[in-house]
């Protein structure tokens, strides 16, 4: 008895399967096309690369299983008028104070700490 075997050339990537391996390399595949896309997103927008560790990006990732392929995502406006009702300035402010909150705290210890080396 002979073995089909096929090789698919892949975004770059060669990948040769046989009968038993043919969805497991299509899932291999996609896999590494949404690490691809997911990379090019991160760096295209100049996000820092801890952004992948995020949970909410791991929770959007879950969610898109479920959507069906004719899913859009809303656009600028909707995300920030439907799901965001609350100004950009606004979120951009709390988000600054609490970052200034935690500067404030943060050149305190290092003051102390200072001092306490001059001692």
């Amino acid at each position: 008895m002979g073995v089909d075997c096929a090789l698919i050339v892949f975004s770059g990537c060669e990948l040769s399967f046989c009968n038993r391996g043919i969805e497991s390399a299509f899932t291999s595949a996609n896999s590494t096309n949404l690490s691809v896309a997911t990379a090019d997103s991160i760096f295209g927008d100049a996000l820092p690369t801890s952004s992948v560790d995020s949970p909410r990006l791991e929770r959007v990732i879950e969610l898109s299983k479920l959507v069906p392929s004719s899913y859009r995502m809303p656009d600028r406006k909707a995300m920030n008028g439907t799901y965001f009702p609350e100004p950009y300035a606004t979120r951009a402010r709390k988000r600054d104070a609490r970052v200034l909150e935690f500067a404030t705290v943060s050149c305190f210890v290092c003051l102390i700490s200072f001092i306490y080396l001059l001692l």
